[in-house]
């Protein structure tokens, strides 16, 4: 409005300016009169009727003088109108607390927003976040102070002659009492064989405590919801009893499939088909896929722990995924909600598992066991290692299961989960690949206490040279270095 205001006003001093140019006599000096309380209050008027302020040339008669002050009276009456209109310039402009909601703008408006953190994350950066988490542990577990060495376990003659090894390490059942102890500290660990091949990685608070609350929450209310019961099902070796459950009021207590493709038992001729827990139900169906998404981020960190520790036998599965694909349109379809690329995870409430060895499952393959729920205390036991490893609410421990004897101990607290992420021999078979490992990395040294990259940086703009790695210092990445003992073993083992 003020911008209008003054283009009025400026209109009316260019046509004053021009009546003078056009000879037209000045007006005699005005006077308000006393009734008159209004006062001009546009400067820019005043300075206009100052300039007509000025004497007339001589010789110009009264008859331009009245018309000049006609010109004048219309002049002040339309600036009455504009000041009755618009307002007087001469008033005090208003405050922002008296202009409508909608003008009144708020410094925190142009202020940049805060980053939102919690639930408006991307569920992309949040899978980002948690492979990253995954690298990083993997890494750590694979420093010399982390890593331990069997002087007499040896991976290639336990994959190829199970039964001979486990007949050997019979004496050593009855937990040996200088067993050693990864439990002390929230250290990620592994225990390589003497022949230079991984056998076991423990990542004590592998899932965040954030995330192991939510995935305890979300797996109880699963098996509340589906009426979870203890019953016996097809297992070749009996582990699956109902009286290895611990049956507590208010806690659950059962076991759930949730395979995307297997076998029935001795049905090893027929197609893959999904496990019946998917199926037995419609409204089966729809709790375990909205599970399978909601697990979509912690699926893509257990494949982020193989791609680092593992990486052939993580492309096996990559190709085991891509020939399922053609092979059964239905995987696609399954894969879209849950990216995990072994073949499926067993959910098991309240469970206790005697000493056994994961027969179906590939020598060389490698099975994850997390462990969630409300326990104080837990332990893992691996008697041919003579190692007893912690097994605590977020906890992920990778072992290769059908080799190496492993059993859980009884724990303290109320409800245990554990999940168990398993691969079996049939569905390699069926799709026609080879699970294949290969050595593990060679233990790394700790970074030195000083930055390097940072004094390399400042050496390179005052044009001293970078310091070089120290001789013999073993590679850091884990996919081009591999280490074993002896120049005879192949670098890639297949599944015999």
């Amino acid at each position: 409005m003020m911008f209008l205001y003054s283009i009025c006003q400026l209109s009316l001093i260019q046509q004053m300016n021009t009546d003078r140019r056009l000879n037209f006599p000045p007006p005699p000096p005005m006077s308000v009169e006393p009734d008159d309380n209004r006062v001009f209050s546009s400067t820019l008027f005043k300075l206009a009727s100052g300039r007509m302020d000025e004497p007339l040339p001589e010789g110009k008669d009264a008859e331009k003088r009245s018309s000049t002050e006609e010109e004048l009276e219309q002049m002040k009456q339309i600036q009455l109108e504009l000041d009755a209109i618009f307002g007087s310039l001469d008033e005090p402009l208003a405050d922002c607390e008296d202009l409508p909601d909608q003008v009144n703008l708020r410094v925190s408006d142009s202020e940049p927003k805060k980053r939102r953190r919690g639930r408006g994350r991307n569920p992309q950066n949040l899978s980002r976040g948690v492979q990253n988490r995954s690298r990083v542990l993997v890494l750590l577990a694979q420093r010399k102070n982390n890593t331990q060495i069997s002087d007499r376990f040896f991976f290639l003659q336990a994959s190829h002659e199970s039964s001979v090894v486990r007949r050997r390490f019979e004496q050593g059942y009855e937990a040996p009492s200088e067993s050693t102890v990864w439990g002390e500290a929230d250290i990620p660990r592994r225990f390589v064989s003497a022949d230079g091949f991984d056998l076991l990685y423990h990542f004590p608070g592998g899932v965040s405590p954030k995330a192991t609350t939510e995935l305890t929450d979300l797996l109880i209310n699963y098996g509340r919801t589906l009426n979870i019961q203890v019953s016996a099902t097809a297992d070749r070796f009996h582990q699956n009893k109902p009286n290895s459950y611990i049956r507590r009021p208010g806690e659950v207590a059962g076991v759930v499939h949730l395979v995307r493709a297997w076998h029935g038992m001795g049905s090893t001729d027929l197609s893959m088909v999904p496990s019946r827990d998917f199926l037995k139900s419609g409204p089966a169906f729809c709790q375990s896929v909205e599970l399978l998404d909601h697990l979509r981020v912690f699926s893509a960190g257990i494949n982020a722990f193989l791609r680092v520790m593992d990486p052939t036998q993580y492309r096996s599965l990559r190709e085991a995924q891509k020939e399922g694909h053609k092979k059964y349109p239905y995987l696609r379809m399954v894969d879209s909600v849950d990216p995990l690329l072994m073949e499926g995870r067993a959910v098991m409430w309240n469970r206790t598992t005697s000493d056994h060895q994961d027969i179906g499952d590939p020598k060389v393959a490698w099975a994850a066991l997390v462990v969630l729920g409300k326990i104080r205390s837990g332990w893992l036991i691996f008697r041919q290692l003579n190692l007893k490893v912690r097994y605590q609410p977020g906890d992920v421990v990778w072992l290769r299961g059908a080799i190496l004897d492993h059993e859980v101990d009884v724990w303290e607290g109320e409800q245990r989960i554990c999940v168990a992420h398993f691969t079996h021999q049939s569905y390699f078979n069926d799709l026609g690949v080879v699970c294949s490992t290969a050595p593990g990395v060679e233990p790394t040294d700790p970074p030195p206490p000083t930055n390097s990259a940072t004094s390399n940086r400042k050496r390179k703009k005052s044009g001293t040279p970078p310091v070089p790695p120290s001789p013999g210092a073993p590679a850091f990445n884990p996919h081009k270095k591999r280490w074993f003992r002896g120049s005879s073993f192949p670098s890639t083992v297949p599944n015999i």
